[in-house]
């Protein structure tokens, strides 16, 4: 698939700001002043960032310091809880002896995040750019597996990317989600600031749709006939990209559907938008590109939103 099409993905395309965001500068050891407030380019977003309720304590302040993975594993499922039905749960028992903190055991639990072996999981280590990569990674494929073959990397430093990044830093660079930082230099190893990761938690974070707090659970069962006919068309074509999943991979086959929204908690608090219908196109889109099917199916803006979103699945199956 071409970058192009992958381009119309918005939940990948949410992190993409990666690209543009500035380096930090700062040489590690170095002292760091005046930095009780955001950067200029950073101070809007971070300010949404709290008013999303984005941000930790640890966050909210040297913002212009590298981020450590304790602090990353508090952010990033502060993003989880705002953006998935279930709250993520922490592992158990707790796999590591250096830290007990229930945010990195839901990291963890999520496969976000794993640990270096030994019961060791660092939390105050600072988190390189390949390694946020392999983060972001790891979060936007839950339920996946990438079936793609990306391209070699063109920097003149690539072979600082460490055997275990390779493929999530690729797959990240191929999108155009991640770039270079100058020089034709992708600089691996330099470390991630807080307010780089805050960015990027909230540029996601607003590309997901929200359904106000209505759960599967909450939806009236007396559903409409048009809203009863809906839902089995989608379950009907969910069973049978879920069969073509399997024929493409039944070694790893994971459920793919964690991450695709149903159209019912949406209809019943009449958020069925425009845009939660282009997400639900970009997600089976997603899934249709891992599962190494073209990813090309668009909506039919002649159709109202119930039938746009039933098409959508249908076609999906491909």
């Amino acid at each position: 698939m071409s970058k192009n099409e992958f381009y119309t993905f918005l939940f990948f395309l949410a992190i993409c700001v990666m690209v543009v965001l500035p380096a930090s500068g700062i040489a590690e050891g170095d002292m760091i002043k005046n930095d009780s407030q955001p950067s200029s380019w950073a101070e809007e977003t971070v300010n949404k960032a709290k008013n999303y309720n984005l941000t930790t304590p640890k966050t909210t302040s040297g913002y212009q310091g590298y981020i450590t993975r304790e602090e990353f594993c508090e952010l990033v499922v502060k993003l989880y809880n705002a953006t998935y039905f279930q709250p993520a749960e922490p592992a158990s028992p707790n796999p590591f002896n250096d830290t007990a903190n229930p945010e990195i055991l839901k990291a963890y639990n999520l496969n976000i995040v794993n640990g270096y072996g030994g019961g060791r999981f660092a939390p105050d280590e600072k988190i390189t750019r390949e390694q946020l990569a392999c983060m972001f990674y790891n979060y936007l494929t839950i339920g996946f597996e990438y079936q793609g073959n990306p391209p070699e990397l063109g920097f003149e430093d690539r072979n600082e990317v460490s055997v275990w990044a390779e493929k999530a830093v690729k797959v990240m660079v191929d999108t155009d989600i991640i770039g270079g930082v100058g020089n034709n230099r992708l600089d691996p190893q330099g470390y991630a600031t807080r307010e780089q990761a805050i960015v990027l938690v909230v540029r996601f974070y607003e590309m997901v749709p929200k359904v106000n707090g209505v759960s599967q659970s909450e939806v009236p069962d007396n559903n409409p006939p048009e809203q009863t006919q809906a839902n089995e068309l989608e379950q009907r074509s969910k069973e049978e990209i879920i069969t073509k999943w399997e024929s493409l991979q039944p070694a790893n086959f994971s459920k793919p559907f964690e991450k695709l929204p149903s159209v019912s908690a949406p209809y019943a608090a009449g958020k069925l938008t425009d845009g939660y219908l282009k997400y639900t196109l970009d997600t089976v889109n997603f899934i249709r590109y891992l599962a190494g099917l073209p990813a090309d199916l668009t909506l039919d803006t002649s159709l109202n939103q119930k039938a746009q979103y039933a098409a959508v699945l249908e076609a999906a199956v491909g």
